[in-house]
């Protein structure tokens, strides 16, 4: 395969992802995303707030929505198809893969709550050894 090939085929994956990520969220009656939902699975599925790799769109987003701030918590904060394309971006491929549950820890609810109770059964030992 060439190079241009490959390329081709990265495009055309990423083009295929990002409609089907906004389908799959899109608000039917307003053919928007409603972004605080869409975060909410990104974070669900074990993306923290404050991931690097969301930085560009987090930023893209403040910027398409002329928000400060706290995107995560916006009660209005919708997206159409053109500007949630230009927001996501780059950001596309570990959109996916979490979405996917294609992250090193697939079940991240699952795993957090395992991780609690192991803590909180864990927590009144203060001895050592």
């Amino acid at each position: 395969m060439t190079i241009g090939r490959s390329l081709s085929h990265d495009i055309n994956y990423r083009a295929h992802l990002l409609e089907t990520i906004f389908d799959l969220y899109r608000d039917e009656q307003t053919n928007k995303i409603y972004i605080p939902r869409f975060f909410k699975e990104l974070v669900d599925a074990g993306i923290r707030k404050d991931d690097p790799r969301l930085g560009e769109m987090i930023k893209q987003v403040r910027e398409a929505e002329h928000v400060d701030q706290g995107v995560f918590d916006q009660e209005h904060l919708f997206l159409d198809k053109e500007a949630f394309s230009k927001c996501v971006g780059s950001s596309i491929g570990v959109i996916g893969k979490a979405l996917k549950k294609q992250l090193v820890i697939p079940d991240w609810p699952t795993f957090t709550s395992v991780m609690t109770e192991l803590y909180e059964g864990c927590r009144g030992y203060t001895q050592g050894q």
